[in-house]
């Protein structure tokens, strides 16, 4: 969205990693021009805040609230959580958008749902439809509340 003119100032980045937002200043070079807001935390804890900072008042948004955002770009996320876990964020990024908001991104798959195993946890790779499934009855239950 940078790239493409998006004002910076308006965008908000969330990982859980923050190794990976310096990474990205390394790789575009674009410290100086880069306004948005980085964030660390883990948006499928139960006790985790969105916090914002502006013209230095200090904003707490608790991830309850709603319609915050217009759009929600997700990248290489889905593939490295459980199932349970996907679960969680997928209801949390819908409760974050504003009505009307656009969720996008990518992630890993598989031919078959399967669950994988790695040293610190499982992950879940969904197939297409196993992911349109989970993006649809998410999306209706919150549209029907």
């Amino acid at each position: 969205m940078a790239l493409d003119g998006a004002n910076t100032a308006n965008l908000f980045c969330l990982d859980i990693e923050p190794r990976y937002s310096k990474l990205g200043f390394d790789l575009f070079d674009d410290l100086e021009t880069y306004h948005g807001k980085f964030f660390r935390g883990n948006i499928t804890e139960d006790d985790f805040i969105f916090e914002v900072r502006q013209d230095l008042d200090e904003i707490q948004v608790v991830k309850s609230d709603l319609g915050l955002f217009d759009a929600i770009y997700a990248s290489s996320v889905l593939h490295l959580l459980s199932e349970h876990a996907n679960n969680i964020f997928i209801s949390e990024v819908f409760t974050l958008l504003n009505t009307g908001g656009v969720f996008f991104g990518k992630t890993g798959g598989s031919i078959k749902p399967q669950i994988i195993t790695d040293h610190t946890h499982l992950k879940f790779y969904h197939t297409k439809e196993s992911l349109f499934q989970m993006l649809d009855r998410k999306s209706t239950r919150l549209n029907s509340s």
